[in-house]
């Protein structure tokens, strides 16, 4: 949301669709602007400052119904429009700016790359639509609206205040 020149961006950075056991480890990188440090993370994250965060992960593929895991990482990016942001991921680098970027998700996911050609999965910039959304509350509501034909799966991941963390699907 811009306030000014200055925009809030909540963006999810997701990997997955791979056909094999993929490894996604990467970092973003504010350049001009900074991340919101919240007081709980996932457990992908391996190190997290104003300007940079970073993750580990593998996903695997299941073969039919289930497909290939996904996996994320949620962050809240401020800065003025002119803020860079440096995406790298599983050999891949993505580099955006701030407003292009909060341009390009309001009008949904962003796949930058397209899916590799080689069956090695997606990289792909969306909306945060749950980072972190009742921290400390018992009950959160979150209301989805699933506009395509097909069918889909949907889980809730639940990070407990000892650090562990519930699956729901």
């Amino acid at each position: 949301m811009p306030v000014g020149d200055h925009h809030r961006v909540d963006l999810r950075v997701e990997w997955g669709k791979a056909d094999r056991t993929t490894r996604w480890d990467g970092r973003l990188t504010v350049h001009g602007g900074r991340l919101v440090l919240p007081s709980h993370v996932g457990s992908e994250v391996t190190d997290m400052n104003e300007h940079t965060v970073e993750w580990r992960h593998v996903t695997h593929s299941f073969g039919e119904p289930y497909g290939s895991q996904r996996g994320g990482v949620e962050v809240s990016v401020c800065g003025p429009g002119d803020a860079q942001l440096s995406i790298d991921c599983a050999g891949r680098t993505v580099r955006i700016g701030l407003a292009d970027l909060a341009e390009r998700l309001a009008a949904g996911p962003f796949v930058p790359d397209g899916r590799a050609a080689d069956g090695a999965g997606v990289l792909a910039l969306q909306p945060a639509v749950g980072a972190l959304l009742g921290l400390g509350v018992r009950e959160v509501d979150v209301c989805l609206c699933d506009e395509s034909s097909g069918p889909a799966f949907y889980y809730a991941r639940v990070f407990q205040v000892d650090g562990e963390l519930a699956w729901s699907s």
